[in-house]
């Protein structure tokens, strides 16, 4: 059985989201021979989080685009959501949620369910622990109180697609569509104030599978991700320096949106003519 780290290892938290990718990177995390001394569980996934999350996405990007992007969602389930959900159960078979935390627990891994990373009871329970950095996937925004418990450049996160080319949302469905497939993969980092665009640890590329849809292709990189992740983390324990450089160049036209209803359309018509 595995052991939290040892007294004179370097200890870090893990800050996870409810949702099946995340807690597979926890599951990856616990499994390795550096597990966490401590991990917060946020799952924001009831309706009135979830229409209060819609409120603020519609108040920064105009309602017309919101209802196109969840009209693309609507479709994307009907025509794949059925290999999609296919594709998940092969890459995260044991990520059920109760039963990884009890694993947690029982390895003597510090567990909080959260309302929010930034909570009091979340930033208290992380003091306590007093790690040297801290491990991130979540859907959800690390605010900065949150960061600033550990040192600038200590808080390692991951995104399905290579920065700082294809930041933000959907990159495996943007560098398809822009025809800039070589830029398809994922990326370890470390996290700040902007849309993944920390220092880089490393850049990964991968072929576009054609096979599955865009969101079967996150998926894929997701898998792979958590399991470099906790590579890096073995490292980072063992003291070892992972090495950090700036990401370059940062532009605003970066950042990805979810795909609207024209662009997906657009994007179904040329996968048919490829």
């Amino acid at each position: 059985m595995n052991r939290p780290p040892s007294s004179d290892r370097p200890s870090y938290v893990a800050l996870i989201g409810g949702d099946r990718c995340s807690l597979y990177t926890l599951q990856c995390l616990i499994e390795s021979g550096s597990p966490p001394s401590g991990v917060v569980v946020v799952d924001q996934s009831g309706l009135s989080s979830r229409l209060s999350s819609e409120q603020r996405v519609m108040r920064r990007h105009g309602i017309p685009l919101r209802l196109s992007q969840i009209s693309v969602g609507v479709i994307h389930r009907v025509v794949d959501g059925g290999r999609d959900q296919e594709l998940l159960d092969q890459l995260f078979p044991d990520a059920e949620r109760s039963a990884l935390l009890g694993r947690a627990s029982d390895q003597g891994i510090g567990v909080l369910e959260a309302q929010a990373y930034h909570s009091v009871e979340a930033l208290t329970f992380i003091r306590e622990l007093d790690p040297a950095f801290l491990v991130c996937d979540t859907p959800f925004w690390v605010e900065k109180k949150v960061r600033e418990l550990v040192p600038p450049t200590m808080v390692i996160g991951s995104h399905p697609g290579v920065v700082p080319w294809f930041r933000g949302a959907h990159s495996a469905f943007w560098c398809r569509y822009l025809n800039e497939e070589e830029k398809n993969g994922f990326s370890i980092f470390c996290i700040d104030e902007g849309v993944d665009s920390g220092p880089l640890i490393s850049t990964h590329q991968r072929p576009y599978r054609s096979e599955l849809s865009f969101r079967g292709n996150d998926y894929v990189l997701l898998e792979e991700a958590s399991r470099y992740v906790a590579r890096v983390v073995e490292s980072l324990t063992r003291g070892l320096d992972v090495g950090l450089t700036t990401q370059s160049p940062l532009k605003n036209n970066q950042i990805r949106r979810a795909p609207g209803l024209v662009d997906y359309l657009r994007f179904r018509v040329r996968e048919r003519t490829r």
